[in-house]
């Protein structure tokens, strides 16, 4: 009777020095510190984890992938610190946030520094895609100077005319300047990064132009409620704008063509440039086809400041001939403007 006690007893004994053993075992595998190199593998973007990335652009969460990263302090990209608030470290992975702008347009290396040691990985981190939001002049001959206007221009491949290659005269990355190319009349342009293209929101040049230092072969004006003369006192381009004068308010300057009517067949819309003289601010100037002000287009005029228009001719009732274009003065105001760089594309 007595062994029948013992053995349970010593079984029990048995029972819970296992536990203690792996109570034990288990505290110390938590316990232990990764103190190796790290090491990148891959990168990834946060919302796609398993698709490994050859690129990312600026500005944008990634997930670096590797071993060892438990530790990092410091993560840069190209030079550039990541803000400590912008990621998160594990042992296999690092959260962070690209800075918005790198040294670069598409070169940039990843740096993670631990407590055991760095490792770079060669990466592209790309620029955004270009922006283009205007070019000066609207139009311009072969060799003329043109600055396009914009953003993310770093690392310019090329800038093209239609399909024609501009010479680039200088360019940083919110500017360009070019030439435009022998034979180039009238088009859109558009600018290479390695990050992609972009093409220009209006035409550049004209199919014809109604007036630039005066007005085309053919045309007479007819000016009501004012004047217009030819002045240089505000010029768009090249040496002579036509200033409009007003008498009083809805006065305008309207230019007729003699017969026949200029045919509209394969032009798109109408260009202009206007400047507003004092007490213009948002004031308006209504552009009339033809004489028929019912299908006619508003814009504003901006005091001090050259503002170019292109004008589809869907919101000019789609004229399949031109007999008269007019600019009415058209808010009731007293307005002086001066108008250059006036056709169609």
């Amino acid at each position: 009777m007595k062994q029948h006690k013992f053995y349970p007893a010593f079984l029990m004994q048995i029972v819970v020095i296992l536990m203690v053993i792996f109570a034990v075992s288990g505290c110390k595998k938590e316990t232990v510190k990764v103190d190796g190199p790290p090491s990148i593998k891959s990168v990834s973007y946060l919302t796609d984890r398993q698709n490994v990335l050859p690129s990312v652009n600026y500005g944008e969460w990634i997930l670096i992938k590797g071993q060892n990263l438990k530790t990092t302090f410091k993560v840069d990209f190209n030079n550039i610190l990541a803000a400590d608030s912008l990621y998160y470290a594990d042992d296999s992975s690092i959260t962070v946030k690209i800075p918005p702008t790198l040294p670069d347009p598409a070169n940039n290396p990843i740096t993670v520094t631990t407590k055991y040691g760095s490792v770079t990985y060669n990466f592209k981190i790309l620029q955004p895609k270009p922006i283009f939001n205007f070019f000066s002049p609207v139009g311009g001959d072969a060799g003329e100077t043109i600055t396009l206007s914009g953003d993310y221009f770093d690392g310019l491949e090329g800038v093209k005319f239609g399909n024609m290659t501009a010479t680039i005269v200088s360019k940083t990355k919110t500017e360009i300047k070019v030439k435009v190319p022998a034979g180039f009349t009238f088009g859109n342009i558009t600018i290479t990064t390695p990050s992609g293209s972009v093409t220009s929101p209006k035409v550049f040049g004209f199919q014809y132009l109604l007036f630039g230092d005066a007005a085309a072969s053919g045309w007479w004006s007819g000016p009501w409620g004012g004047s217009t003369a030819s002045s240089t006192e505000q010029v768009r381009r090249g040496t002579h704008s036509l200033k409009f004068t007003a008498s009083g308010g809805w006065g305008g300057a309207k230019y007729g063509k003699n017969y026949p009517d200029l045919d509209m067949t394969g032009y798109t819309g109408f260009k202009v440039s206007l400047y507003g003289g004092p007490g213009t601010d948002k004031k308006k100037v209504k552009v009339i086809m033809n004489g028929v002000g019912g299908k006619g287009y508003e814009v504003l005029l901006k005091e001090g400041a050259w503002v170019d228009f292109q004008i589809p001719f869907s919101n000019l009732g789609n004229p399949a001939a031109i007999n008269t274009v007019t600019l009415q003065e058209f808010s009731g105001n007293k307005s002086d403007f001066y108008i250059d760089d006036m056709g169609f594309y």
